[in-house]
């Protein structure tokens, strides 16, 4: 649940939050036709994809997939090129990738048990702009800011979440404006050039000062190195950076920095199980994964009175054989747009009957006020109605193959309802008793 929720929350709010009442009413047939468990889905998850409304996000490490986050790492940085850029090209997803990495909200889910811990509970609010706490780059913005033949490639890293942390104004203050290794492990005096003793008693004793305020968070001054660096979700060899020329030392940063962009992102795929959320393919599975082909045609252009039934363009439909009722040919059938986006559109799928001799059944239905909603009928052919498609996954279609066999039990004719279950004998064995 909290996963799909941070899905949506970043990445289908578009630009200025705009598209998230798009977004809202992209899944509202899902809000309508699924339950719980399946509303929570990857099912929900595709239909907010319409339009392009739901940015399409990867898969973070999954094997032989090289579109998969971490394939990152593949791309070598360049003095004047951005590995983002072609990974985005390759991959299609660019957008997913700057989105992330310059997303605050995710640092702060990194940093979240610390945060909870340094602030009372009820100061911890996300939304919170008057929150104590400084956006601090763990390698000192000084060291690009108005600096020249700066590398393209680190200044457009920089900023972003790998070297960014939420740091609280009370560690802020104590901070030297140095290198990570001196920020953290910052009782080290090996890692200062040229500090005097008086001036590192001075770290010391600020650091004395906060432990003794802070023994929830921190025992003793032996835990700080470790402490600094899980506070800050960085990994061990950020204390070891002592780059100060980011003209020389860019490509050691650079890496640091991936890293961490990548390490924040696995925290939040791996706890809330967004892999589990990434939709089917569309092109993979459609209504005839799931129909047995020697009881149905697609598009066959039958022939009534010198006009072809069942061929529409733009559309595909799924035509049964003849079923004989009360000596009458009558076909089951759907049709849906070819484009599988579209097919996903509220009401996008038409299910009815066809009776190919009017006057002997169709007309003969009487359908009370109370149901005109649930049938359309031209009073000869054709009776029928409209559903939705959830999404392109087993599950959705398995659900509109059991309403189609709902509504034909629905009919108030005898003879119509006798259709659905030959209907029922003509979807695939393995799926008979899911419908």
């Amino acid at each position: 649940m909290i996963g799909m929720m941070t899905l949506f929350i970043w990445l289908g709010k578009g630009e200025k939050q705009r598209d998230h009442a798009k977004l809202l009413s992209n899944i509202w047939p899902c809000v309508k036709t699924l339950n719980n468990d399946l509303f929570w889905s990857s099912s929900t998850v595709q239909r907010a994809m319409l339009n392009g409304i739901l940015t399409p996000f990867p898969f973070f490490n999954r094997k032989n997939d090289k579109k998969s986050l971490v394939h990152l790492r593949k791309y070598p940085p360049q003095i004047n090129k951005d590995p983002k850029i072609k990974f985005g090209q390759d991959t299609n997803f660019g957008l997913f990738v700057h989105k992330m990495f310059y997303n605050r909200d995710l640092i702060l889910y990194a940093q979240r048990v610390f945060l909870s811990k340094i602030f009372r509970e009820n100061q911890y609010l996300l939304d919170d702009t008057n929150i104590p706490f400084d956006w601090d780059h763990i390698s000192p913005h000084k060291y690009v800011h108005r600096k020249f033949k700066i590398p393209y490639v680190l200044k457009q890293w920089y900023t972003t979440n790998g070297n960014m942390r939420a740091w609280p104004y009370s560690l802020n203050r104590m901070d030297q404006d140095d290198v990570p290794a001196i920020k953290l492990d910052p009782l080290n005096q090996k890692k200062y050039q040229n500090i005097d003793n008086e001036k590192f008693s001075g770290i010391e004793k600020s650091w004395d000062q906060f432990i003794k305020k802070n023994q929830s968070l921190i025992e003793n001054k032996h835990e700080l190195k470790k402490r600094l660096l899980d506070w800050s979700f960085c990994q061990t060899t950020w204390s070891e950076c002592t780059v100060r020329d980011m003209k020389t030392g860019w490509k050691e940063v650079y890496q640091l920095i991936l890293e961490r962009n990548l390490s924040i992102c696995q925290s939040w795929y791996e706890q809330l199980r967004i892999e589990d959320l990434i939709p089917s393919q569309i092109e993979d599975i459609s209504f005839s994964d799931f129909i047995d082909s020697r009881k149905w045609d697609l598009n066959p252009g039958y022939e009534l009175d010198s006009k072809k039934v069942f061929q529409f363009e733009d559309f595909n439909c799924w035509v049964s054989k003849s079923i004989s009722v009360e000596e009458s040919d009558v076909y089951l059938y759907f049709s849906c747009k070819t484009n599988p986006d579209y097919a996903l559109e509220d009401d996008g799928v038409e299910f009815g009957v066809f009776e190919n001799t009017p006057g002997r059944l169709i007309s003969k239905i009487e359908i009370s006020d109370k149901s005109k909603l649930n049938y359309d009928s031209d009073k000869k052919n054709w009776i029928y109605a409209y559903f939705t498609l959830v999404s392109h996954d087993e599950v959705s279609y398995i659900e509109i193959i059991k309403n189609f066999k709902d509504w034909l039990k629905k009919i108030p004719k005898k003879e119509i309802k006798s259709l659905a279950e030959p209907f029922v004998n003509s979807v695939l064995t393995k799926y008979r008793n899911r419908i």
